[in-house]
């Protein structure tokens, strides 16, 4: 079929034309969804009243704040215990400086 005709377009035998115009889809954004009747969860009820906004960097609630993660709070734990034993061994040096001065 290299050279395409006209007459090409219709069937031979009952004359219909079977060659459909191609059609070029259009760019558009759309919300599809299910029935609203079965879930409605993609509606706003309007009765309702807004929940007060909450924000991760707002100071006034801290009830939704995010936990501090496990490993952080094993780092945390680790450095506490370090400092502890380093006062512990400036004590220690402290008191035994005291007891070479007494001397």
């Amino acid at each position: 079929m290299d050279a395409y005709e006209e007459s090409d377009e219709y069937c031979p035998h009952c004359d219909n034309h079977y060659v459909i115009e191609a059609v070029e889809p259009k760019a558009a954004l759309r919300v599809e969804g299910e029935d609203a009747r079965m879930d409605n969860r993609m509606l706003k009820d309007e009765r309702l009243k807004d929940k007060p906004e909450r924000s991760l960097f707002s100071e006034k609630d801290l009830s939704d704040k995010v936990e501090i993660p496990l490993w952080q709070q094993m780092q945390m734990q680790q450095q506490a215990q370090m400092q502890a034993q380093a006062q512990a061994q400036a004590q220690a040096q402290a008191q035994a400086q005291a007891q070479m001065g007494r001397r």
